[in-house]
């Protein structure tokens, strides 16, 4: 679940990424600006583009609110200001053209877009859109009316009207021509002819309908001439075709003109395309409807802050919190200490002075006094390649923190318990070392010196005393190996096992020269081992199929190794006594044996220090026993322990 929810979380951080970029990319290619209002800060960002759009120079913007109300025309912000109150009122997008004054005193006209954003609760915290210069629109509108003017003069003073309008129109730069009343072409200049592909000849007499997609032409009269015929002016961004019916966008321009008694007798039509403009606000459209949709239906905690850390949007709140109380603060400062805060603050100004995605864990501490945990990942937020904020995905992590802590905690007390247990063990087996030997001794003197006064029943009672001491004293030893195997020092080095195993059958076959057994050690058995602790662990396991190959007829021992599914087991196997693998199942657990003391003496304790060293080394012992037929331990030494 854990890798899951990891996937989601970066697939989600990759769809924000490319989104904003593609939109980035739109918006430098239509030549426009793009803004941002934090209403709460009363803070400004700007683009580059609208540094130049206002005729500042790059990075001069003070980014106040303020300073922008300067650069306004005195006359056009009561309408700014009135547009702003509309939009949040009643929840419609911004929308407003207004003058501006430059440094050099110059007029330009703006158009502005935008909409508002609202937390969960529906208080706008913030305003963006788009800015674009329309000066030259504006100075086209002046300019067609002017030659409308002249148009009309010439109309009424000099020539037939259909070629003076086609005369004046092709002084334009801009697509233009003419209509009359009924809405056919009249007139069609140069600029036009380029623009649709279709020449003059071709389109004079046609009404104007033909240049419109199909679905627009059942309702175009109601639509576009009637709102001329009324009010003499109509402007409109619509769709339009071309010779080879391919579609583009354009802001169409109608004004009506008069004959020489001041009738209306027609339209003049300006043509203005905008299809990048628009191409660039369907991208805006479809980059804010992508980000809501991730960020409603995320289950992290998205959050965006400005340069200054302050969040300026979040899609929820952390228990206990409520977005309104979220918006405007410094995010580090709900860290629980100074300490925290200070570390916080430094990791999200080092994205923003590197650009570099950075992830980190932390905890914040909820107004209850309760801590919860969290995996923060931190993106930077580009405008036009600038680095204008952070974007932060937040992931609540206190149920899998919680389990480690947890795990920990219980990790240091079984470390804890069980060096109480390696010296009680250790404590044990050194002190009860006394008393044995007392009794030992004891028991020795006298059955040398009062021999001869005792009975044999007391003198087997005596000699069963002493037998059983050094039982004991077995047993103690074993014991204190066992509990110093986790005291040892582990030291990895290379060790060759069939050098040691040929040792250790040396030793036995020297304490016990008239038996006969067929040994079989494979050679070049090399592993990565503590020697001191293989040598302990291959002596108890030899030493075991020594013993219980005692009574067998032709008894044979075999230490050596095979491959089983791609990993190399090392053996020690015997033909000996066996046992009944049915009630095995404790047989590497200390002091317990499956065989009579009076049948193979032993301790119990040498397979569980086995056990021990061989997982100690990382690896695995198992084995495969039969009464009266022998026994086979297969153990593993993994290779990675060098």
């Amino acid at each position: 679940m854990a890798n899951s929810e990891m996937e989601n979380k970066n697939t989600t951080s990759d769809a924000l990424f490319k989104s904003e970029r593609k939109l980035q990319q739109a918006i430098s290619a239509a030549h426009m600006g793009t803004w941002e209002w934090d209403i709460i800060t009363n803070d400004v960002i700007w683009s580059d583009n609208v540094e130049f759009i206002f005729g500042m120079e790059s990075g001069t913007f003070s980014g106040s609110f303020e300073a922008y109300q300067k650069l306004i025309h005195p006359e056009d912000f009561p309408k700014i200001e009135e547009a702003i109150a509309n939009t949040i009122k009643h929840h419609t997008p911004y929308e407003v053209e207004h003058r501006i004054v430059w440094a050099d005193s110059s007029l330009h006209w703006l158009l502005g877009k935008g909409e508002v954003i609202r937390n969960s609760e529906g208080i706008p915290i913030a305003m963006h859109g788009i800015v674009m210069d329309i000066t030259k629109e504006k100075q086209y509108q002046q300019e067609l009316k002017k030659h409308r003017q002249e148009l009309e003069t010439l109309v009424a003073e000099r020539t037939a009207e259909v070629n003076e309008q086609a005369l004046i129109i092709n002084h334009f730069s801009d697509p233009v021509f003419t209509l009359e009343m009924q809405a056919c072409i009249t007139s069609w200049n140069h600029a036009a002819e380029e623009m649709f592909g279709l020449t003059n000849q071709e389109v004079i007499g046609q009404h104007v309908s033909t240049l419109f997609p199909e679905n627009m032409k059942w309702n175009f009269t109601e639509k576009i001439i009637q709102p001329v015929i009324d009010n003499s002016f109509f402007s409109i961004e619509t769709c339009l075709i071309n010779r080879n019916n391919e579609k583009f966008f354009a802001e169409v321009t109608l004004n009506s003109y008069v004959d020489e008694i001041s009738h209306k007798s027609g339209f003049i039509c300006q043509i203005k395309e905008i299809t990048k403009r628009k191409m660039a606000e369907e991208e805006l459209r479809k980059s804010e409807s992508n980000w809501r949709s991730l960020t409603e239906n995320s289950s992290d905690h998205i959050l965006t802050l400005d340069r200054n850390l302050k969040i300026q949007f979040a899609n929820f709140a952390a228990p206990g919190l409520t977005v309104k109380e979220l918006i405007g603060k410094e995010i580090y400062r709900f860290e629980p200490t100074e300490v925290i805060q200070n570390r916080t603050k430094a990791r999200l100004e080092a994205v923003l002075n590197t650009a570099e995605i950075e992830s980190y864990e932390s905890e914040y501490l909820l107004p209850d006094g309760n801590l919860i945990y969290y995996e923060t990942k931190v993106a930077p937020r580009f405008i036009d390649n600038k680095i204008v904020g952070l974007t932060l995905n937040v992931r609540d992590i206190s149920a899998r923190k919680i389990a480690e802590l947890k795990v920990d905690k219980q990790r240091k007390e079984l470390e804890v318990a069980n060096k109480e247990l390696e010296a009680f063990s250790y404590s044990v087996s050194h002190d009860l070392r006394a008393p044995l030997r007392s009794i030992n001794g004891m028991c020795t003197i006298i059955l040398e010196d009062f021999s001869e006064n005792l009975d044999n029943e007391p003198r087997d009672l005596f000699e069963r005393i002493k037998n059983s001491t050094y039982h004991m004293s077995n047993l103690l030893d074993g014991l204190l190996q066992l509990s110093n195997l986790s005291r040892i020092n582990f030291n990895t080095v290379s060790v060759n096992m069939s050098d040691l195993s040929k040792k250790i059958i040396e030793k036995l076959e020297k304490s016990e020269p008239d038996r006969s057994v067929k040994i079989n050690i494979h050679n070049d058995m090399t592993v990565f081992a503590d020697k001191n602790m293989l040598q302990i662990a291959l002596e108890n396991l030899i030493e075991n199929a020594w013993k219980y190959t005692s009574r067998s007829k032709n008894p044979r021992l075999e230490i050596g190794k095979k491959n089983e599914s791609g990993n190399t087991l090392y053996y020690v196997k015997d033909n000996g006594a066996g046992f009944d693998p049915t009630y095995a199942d404790k047989i590497f657990h200390a002091f317990h044996r499956l065989h009579k003391q009076t049948d193979f003496e032993g301790t119990g304790i040498g397979l569980a220090t086995v056990s021990k060293i061989i997982h100690r080394h990382g690896g695995d012992i198992k084995f495969e026993a039969e009464l009266n037929k022998g026994a086979t331990f297969y153990f593993t030494i993994p290779s990675d322990r060098k």
